[in-house]
């Protein structure tokens, strides 16, 4: 059975940098099949030698009465997961439930075939985790909350890390190296190993072609030290 195991922490109030209305519609959404999803390698290109990864499409082909989800596995090698923090900033795009972050554990299972967790951000300060199972059904982990870790609003720098405690069998997940809860995936199919990636969520309310969806990834690790200097 899957276990969700929340860390409290305080709020604070947050000015958006954002084009946004101020008040969003509540962020809980049931499990749903999110439908439209597609591997799009070739959207996801690296920039130069920076190491960022960058997303960017107008393409009106992406907008339907329900969103789009595109996604893309890194030329990692499959291996068991223990850790992975990557850096990431939205240039563009509409803000209300659009996320954008990283693909963990990416694999087909034998029973529940393509099968992944994604965890997100959003631009007005949200962040979910959720698994994706048969390719298009998604379903939460821990459901779109709140979290004043997260730096809100265009082109600004954030980091979401991602850690397995084998001892314990919990998930951590972190956002700008805070703690924001843990969680377990021990239903079928669990996730302990397979690709790693990058996932952006086009919105039904995208203003293509005039704005472009944009977002930039880079990964972190130890060696590289602290993540702001290597989001310029």
């Amino acid at each position: 059975m899957k276990k969700i195991i929340f860390l409290l922490f305080s709020g604070c109030i947050i000015v958006f940098l954002t084009n946004c209305p101020v008040d969003p519609p509540s962020r809980y959404e049931p499990d749903i099949d999110i439908g439209n999803t597609e591997q799009a390698d070739y959207l996801f290109q690296p920039v130069d030698d920076t190491g960022i990864i960058e997303f960017k499409t107008n393409n009106t082909a992406y907008i339907n009465g329900v969103g789009y989800s595109l996604w893309t596995l890194a030329d990692t090698p499959s291996t068991d997961f223990q850790n992975r923090e990557i850096w990431l900033s939205k240039l563009s795009g509409h803000c209300w439930f659009s996320g954008y972050g990283a693909v963990y554990c990416q694999y087909e299972h034998e029973e529940f075939g393509l099968t992944f967790i994604i965890g997100m951000i959003a631009l007005d300060g949200y962040y979910c985790v959720g698994e994706v199972i048969h390719g298009t059904w998604f379903s939460y982990l821990v459901p779109w909350t709140k979290s004043d870790q997260i730096s809100s609003g265009y082109s600004q720098d954030n980091q979401i890390r991602l850690e397995f405690d084998s001892g314990e069998n919990l998930f951590h997940f972190y956002i700008n190296g805070m703690e924001q809860i843990t969680f377990r995936d021990d239903e079928e199919p669990v996730h302990r190993q397979g690709g790693q990636g990058y996932i952006v969520v086009i919105s039904a309310n995208d203003d293509f072609p005039e704005t472009p969806v944009h977002v930039q990834f880079k990964e972190i690790n130890e060696e590289r030290g602290n993540y702001e200097e290597y989001s310029k």
